[in-house]
């Protein structure tokens, strides 16, 4: 994976007791901004979808403050309680093939349910504005993660996918990701091979991104 140089600055946490250090990138502390002014313009937009929500950091996975210049982003965050037993199988996937440090996102930041997304995007001027807006904030977010946007992305779900493919040309990688929440839908008897297919999607992507990587060094 692509070794990252980072001007490092510390500040500190208390975890159980004990006060640790941690060190915070120059990407990284952009992104901390650029949350802060999400949240801002997402509650002062003039819609009902007023909460703005970022992947955080979970047992070993960055989340949002990955900097990694290989992208998931999914369609929009909802209101389930984190970690959710289908975000524990992202992060858990993830770890499992040494992806820590990739950037995870969403395209539309607002917390819906999947009532109020539906309702959006039935009207279509509402949600194409909106989604102008939250593509305009993504875009921010790469050109952090790399100036000159050379990243890769992937889409979490088919409609992520779909959206993605119409802004970002070419940077989307081509496999398909399903949506983790579809996987932790069905029956139990189910889950495992959904679960299977949902790592071995994983795990190609990584494979994809090492072999562009090697190619370009």
């Amino acid at each position: 994976m692509e070794k990252i140089k980072r001007k490092a600055t510390i500040k500190h946490k208390v975890s159980k007791g004990k006060i640790t250090t941690v060190k915070q990138s120059e990407k990284e502390k952009k992104l901390l901004r650029l949350m802060a002014k999400i949240h801002v313009e997402c509650y002062t937009m003039d819609t009902e979808f007023k909460t703005a929500w970022f992947f955080p950091g979970y047992n070993g996975i960055k989340g949002y403050l990955g900097t990694e210049k290989l992208i998931f982003a999914g369609i929009n965050p909802s209101y389930g309680k984190f970690p959710s037993k289908p975000v524990k199988l992202l992060y858990d996937s993830l770890k499992k093939y040494e992806l820590q440090n990739v950037h995870i996102t969403d395209i539309i930041k607002s917390r819906l349910s999947k009532q109020q997304y539906l309702r959006l995007k039935s009207n279509e001027e509402l949600f194409n504005k909106i989604l102008e807006k939250n593509i305009k904030w993504l875009k921010q977010e790469l050109k952090i993660i790399d100036g000159n946007l050379d990243v890769r992305i992937v889409g979490i779900g088919n409609e992520a996918k779909e959206i993605l493919e119409r802004y970002f040309k070419g940077k989307v990688v081509d496999i398909f990701l399903p949506h983790y929440a579809w996987v932790e839908s069905y029956s139990e008897s189910s889950r495992h091979q959904k679960r299977l297919r949902f790592r071995s999607a994983i795990r190609n992507i990584k494979k994809a991104f090492v072999i562009d990587l090697n190619l370009k060094s």
